[in-house]
């Protein structure tokens, strides 16, 4: 488990439980950082012994017999093996990418602010707000007097159970009650969450496009959360899993 937390490869229920535990074990907080510096020393030990490679081939090489390099061509010559070691610096990413690993590396839980007067929100949010998600379900599931809003607040507790496939439609209809409104409460908010919620799903390229969207968008709420290189990183997945 601690391995799998390291590599953010547990679902909300199994973090928050390995969490708890360390929290209260001080003994299982030395392991977890024994294990993240073993891993640590793993991967630069993995990077130096490519790099001494290299190296070892480039003393190796028998220069010609008259003619020295020029300083251009030691520029070159540095220049590609700079290229050779980010190459295998991507190579190393791109075989760590999975879906799981870029939902937990963009995910962060939806906080709401204060709220003035308490009696003139829904009883769905009101749960949101007192983090009861089992009853924002609920609440949801059963369909009565749901407010504009409360779509989108299903679909944050959807996510943060792990139905993904329920979080996507709870957004999907916040998107489409606000096409129709002049209102237009948590539009940004459900595009990115949207995005997110198909990318948890593991349809990386729906997800590809939607963050595509945002990113092209300078005024989007969530435009500086979408990185040209995430997008890089999505892309790669994108075609490392061509049946999606």
């Amino acid at each position: 488990l601690l391995i799998q937390y390291l590599d953010n490869e547990l679902d909300v229920v199994q973090h928050a439980s390995v969490e708890a535990a360390l929290a209260a074990d001080p003994a299982l907080q030395q392991l977890l950082e024994r294990l993240r510096v073993s891993r640590q020393a793993f991967q630069q030990y993995a990077r130096q012994e490519a790099v001494t490679g290299i190296l070892k081939e480039e003393m190796n090489a028998q220069p010609a017999p008259v003619v020295k390099m020029s300083g251009m061509r030691k520029a070159l010559r540095f220049a590609a093996i700079l290229i050779v070691l980010l190459v295998i610096d991507g190579i190393i990413q791109y075989s760590l990418l999975d879906a799981d690993r870029l939902f937990t590396a963009q995910y962060k839980e939806f906080t709401l602010g204060t709220v003035r007067h308490a009696d003139s929100i829904s009883l769905l949010e009101r749960s949101f707000r007192d983090h009861n998600m089992d009853n924002v379900i609920a609440i949801y599931e059963k369909g009565d007097s749901l407010s504009q809003t409360d779509h989108f607040f299903a679909g944050q507790a959807y996510l943060e159970a792990g139905n993904a496939a329920k979080a996507v439609v709870a957004f999907e209809n916040q998107l489409s009650s606000n096409a129709v409104q002049p209102f237009k409460p948590y539009h940004d908010d459900a595009e990115y969450y949207r995005a997110l919620a198909y990318l948890k799903l593991g349809e990386v390229s729906t997800a590809l496009q939607e963050f595509e969207k945002i990113h092209q968008q300078p005024s989007h709420t969530y435009r500086s959360e979408v990185s040209s290189w995430y997008l890089i990183k999505l892309r790669w997945l994108a075609k490392k899993e061509p049946h999606q």
